[in-house]
């Protein structure tokens, strides 16, 4: 459920996943949007809702570090959902972090 600010925040980052092979998704970050539904005040379950989709598409999610800066991952969804208990509200079904940008 959300967390400071009402936003689904990263418990964690899975060391094998591809938000950790990207390098920039740490612990404690927010999660502002996915796909441009913003999350503020929302479930964990719903939010969940939006990042598990079709296996193969791509799914943005937007956060913010502990200095207010957004920045975007993209991320392509795998054909199974693993387990997302070790990790906040974006784990599941991501397979591979496609490209990152910087948000001004």
């Amino acid at each position: 459920d959300p967390g400071p600010d009402n936003y689904c925040y990263v418990k964690k980052v899975k060391e094998d996943g591809p938000l950790a092979a990207r390098g920039r998704v740490v612990a404690g970050d927010f999660l502002v949007h996915v796909d441009g539904h913003h999350c503020r005040g929302l479930t964990r379950d719903k939010v969940k809702d939006w990042v598990v989709g079709e296996p193969g598409s791509q799914v943005e999610l937007e956060f913010m570090d502990d200095r207010g800066r957004r920045y975007s991952v993209f991320v392509r969804r795998a054909a199974e959902v693993p387990d997302t208990s070790q990790a906040g509200a974006h784990a599941g079904r991501e397979q591979g972090a496609e490209a990152e940008r910087e948000r001004g």
